[in-house]
């Protein structure tokens, strides 16, 4: 028969294309429609979204393997609560839409709530100093990896 992995993949593929077929012509004129969607996506579709853009590397390779070694027990102890953290990240996003009805990042939120220029740079600040701390995570991993051929292990 089949393998568990290719059925779950085959499906999380059709329905990915089955959300992506539902977007409009109409979506993809404006910036705001190519973007947001009109800002009319359903929480379904922004999960989605979600799941194809960052999420799916983990939902589907990690989950599935997780799965594959531990059963129905596996699924349960790291993909539904994966699955729920994306469903939660839908229900976020429509709600950060109603607070800013014509923005489109999370900085000009930061901008509009508090009112304070300081505070967005500083959040951008933090933002960028997450970005270097993870880069600067992998080639540390990558180096520890291959200790013998580096030349941070020499020094």
């Amino acid at each position: 028969m089949f393998d568990p992995i290719t059925i779950i993949l085959t499906v999380y593929v059709l329905v990915t294309l089955g959300v992506a077929y539902t977007v409009r012509k109409t979506d993809l004129i404006s910036k705001e429609g190519f973007m947001l969607g009109n800002r009319q996506a359903s929480e379904i579709k922004i999960a989605f979204s979600a799941a194809a853009c960052w999420a799916y590397v983990f939902a589907l390779v990690i989950n599935s393997r997780f799965t594959y070694d531990f059963g129905l027990a596996g699924f349960f102890w790291y993909g539904l609560p994966y699955v729920l953290t994306i469903m939660y990240f839908g229900i976020l996003a429509k709600s950060l839409v109603s607070k800013l009805p014509n923005g489109f990042t999370l900085n000009q939120y930061i901008t509009q709530r508090y009112q304070n220029r300081n505070l967005t740079y500083l959040y951008q600040i933090l933002q960028l100093l997450i970005i270097q701390i993870n880069l600067l995570n992998l080639v540390i991993q990558y180096c520890l990896e291959h200790q013998e051929n580096h030349l941070l292990v020499k020094l």
